[in-house]
């Protein structure tokens, strides 16, 4: 019942504007993704490492109406305004078991399929993401492979990644429930506002991509 990192989400209007939003702050972009079927979104992609990755994911101007509320809250306006980083997934080797001793609440275990990848993954039923955006969403992918496989290198590679929330207690409660195995460290921090900080090594060197809570929203969960 092992669980790592997958990778880490950047939410945006259009997939054009995340592309652009990425390579001016990494210096380099996002490759080609695909569509999610059911979901009215798409995405594009850039490895971090072995097995991580940066997803930039937006709604899709081409799919039919999603079958159910979209995942990564986005279907609120406000949390597209701009790109930015919204949460975190992992991947579960039991997503069933994982799901049941997590802390916090993710949602129910739903099908997926992009292309020739498929997964099961947990989705919230209004869409929305637990301690705005801390805790993470689940995956289980449907065989032994990973998208990273067919990744080009990027020169980015993910650090660290920092939870911030004012009770910082209930985050390292879950962090601890979710028992998480792999290289990439993840740490609790104190902090005034949600926030989550993905560190890496670019070719622009140091950067730290932040997903604060937007001012003027009304923190849920």
């Amino acid at each position: 019942m092992s669980c790592t990192l997958d990778h880490v989400v950047i939410t945006t209007s259009a997939l054009s504007e995340g592309d652009a939003w990425v390579n001016a702050t990494l210096g380099v972009g996002p490759g080609p993704g695909g569509a999610h079927e059911g979901m009215a979104t798409h995405n594009h992609l850039l490895r971090l490492g072995e097995s991580v990755y940066l997803e930039v994911i937006a709604p899709d101007p081409m799919a039919p109406a999603p079958i159910r509320r979209r995942w990564f809250g986005m279907d609120d306006p406000a949390l597209l305004a701009q790109p930015r980083l919204a949460t975190w997934v992992v991947r579960c080797s039991d997503i069933h078991a994982t799901q049941a001793r997590l802390s916090e609440a993710v949602g129910g275990v739903h099908p997926m399929q992009r292309g020739p990848w498929s997964w099961q993954i947990t989705i919230p039923p209004d869409g929305q993401m637990g301690l705005q955006g801390l805790v993470p969403t689940l995956i289980q992918w449907s065989d032994e492979r990973h998208p990273t496989q067919t990744m080009p290198a990027s020169g980015c590679a993910l650090q660290a990644l920092v939870l911030r929330h004012p009770d910082g207690q209930r985050v390292a409660r879950m962090l601890a429930s979710l028992d998480l195995q792999g290289q990439v460290p993840v740490r609790v921090v104190p902090g005034e506002l949600p926030a989550l900080e993905a560190h890496l090594q670019t070719p622009q060197g140091a950067v730290v991509l932040s997903g604060q809570w937007p001012l003027g929203l009304t923190p849920a969960g």
